[in-house]
């Protein structure tokens, strides 16, 4: 393949993994914030929280995990086709 289509394929593929890292925060903060709204509004004191590496080790074999490995799958092979067909 062309210099250019794995240029183009390594910048979507590192673009889509940024926003996956930041869908990824996004969730986890909406679920720590609802953990503790619900929490208050049902009259609870202690307000539970979810650490983020707790987060990431449940969502082993969701399809979030597997968007991380097929956009890493993409990103991988991408970036060492660039390195290798480097232009002069």
């Amino acid at each position: 393949m062309k210099y250019s289509v794995w240029k183009w394929m390594f910048g979507i593929s590192l673009t889509i993994l940024i926003l996956l890292i930041v869908f990824t925060f996004i969730i986890w903060a909406l679920i720590n914030a609802t953990g503790a709204f619900a929490t208050t509004v049902m009259g609870g004191l202690d307000i539970p929280h979810l650490h983020f590496d707790e987060f990431l080790v449940d969502s082993v074999g969701s399809p979030m995990f597997y968007a991380y490995v097929i956009d890493l799958a993409m990103l991988l092979p991408s970036l060492i086709m660039l390195i290798i067909n480097k232009k002069q």
